[in-house]
């Protein structure tokens, strides 16, 4: 049953689809509307940079049925030194807090707490040690974050990696990329700008090889209200070879396999790079309407149908 909060989560979603912010993404997890990932592309349109430009933030935000008149509770998974940031990740944000309105959506959320990220209050502080450093002494204030995203790759520092995000202003902080990983930039930035109805996919953290992605089962179908997610485990090999693909979401489809693997052409001998996330994902999403009745992966559907 569609209650008002997750009618309300769906147009958000959609609105998030359909005209996504600069440097934003997210999408609800699995089949749950309720309890949403995002992803936040840290850069600004200040002339100067920012310690933030060119980093990749995840968050989750969980919400109730008393949304839109309550607003959700929202926290970093990356782990951020920042005034605002509490060690545990929730965000000290008037517009969550007592600045709050059911005006706000998802998008004005995600698109706040990025703003926040290079204009930080230190009047209001959730974190002492960077609201002393960011008001004392910026410059310390900026290596200290600098030195946490060089150290990415170590446990006691989980932050995500910085990646080149096309028109993000990010070009110098990158690393030399490889061919597979700059077409996955390309992918991305093609699926944000221009995102298909009902889909929706970004990077794992700091992994460009690795993607979750959410698909929305089309309207009209025994799929229509679900939400459907997924993996894709790219190689270097990328786009000379496709993903592994899978849903990570429990399905019932006579071309999906038990383990969530996909029985589909364009990810086995019809391939061919001229395929991106896009077309993969709109594929998948096509599938699921109409499943393959020459290629069967899930052979309890099949007998269920026949009888």
């Amino acid at each position: 049953m569609s209650t008002p909060a997750r009618k309300r989560l769906m147009r958000d979603f959609k609105r998030l689809q359909q005209d996504p912010p600069a440097g934003i993404s997210g999408a609800p997890q699995d089949n749950n509307i309720m309890l949403w990932n995002a992803v936040i592309f840290g850069y600004s349109n200040k002339p100067d940079d920012t310690p933030w430009d060119g980093g990749t933030f995840k968050l989750s935000l969980q919400f109730s049925e008393d949304y839109p008149n309550k607003p959700p509770t929202v926290r970093f998974v990356s782990r951020m030194f920042h005034p605002n940031i509490y060690a545990d990740g929730s965000i000290c944000l008037d517009i969550l807090q007592n600045q709050w309105s059911p005006i706000y959506d998802v998008a004005a959320i995600l698109t706040s707490i990025q703003s926040l990220l290079c204009d930080p209050n230190p009047n209001s502080p959730a974190n002492s040690e960077a609201a002393r450093m960011y008001s004392e002494s910026k410059r310390e204030y900026n290596r200290r974050i600098s030195v946490r995203f060089e150290s990415k790759n170590s446990e006691e520092n989980n932050f995500v990696t910085k990646v080149d995000i096309p028109g993000a202003g990010a070009e110098k902080h990158t690393r030399r990329m490889s061919p597979a990983r700059k077409r996955l930039m390309r992918d991305f930035e093609s699926l944000r700008q221009d995102p298909p109805a009902g889909i929706s996919g970004a990077p794992q953290d700091n992994n460009i090889m690795l993607w979750n992605a959410v698909i929305f089962g089309p309207e009209d179908s025994p799929w229509d209200g679900g939400t459907f997610k997924l993996s894709l485990q790219f190689s270097e090999e990328y786009p000379n070879k496709p993903p592994r693909v899978r849903f990570v979401s429990r399905m019932f489809h006579p071309n999906i396999y038990a383990d969530g693997r996909v029985c589909l052409d364009i990810l086995q001998n019809q391939w061919t790079p001229v395929y991106n996330v896009v077309a993969i994902l709109i594929s998948i999403q096509s599938l699921l309407c109409d499943p393959n009745t020459n290629s069967y992966a899930n052979s309890d559907v099949v007998e269920q149908s026949w009888n």
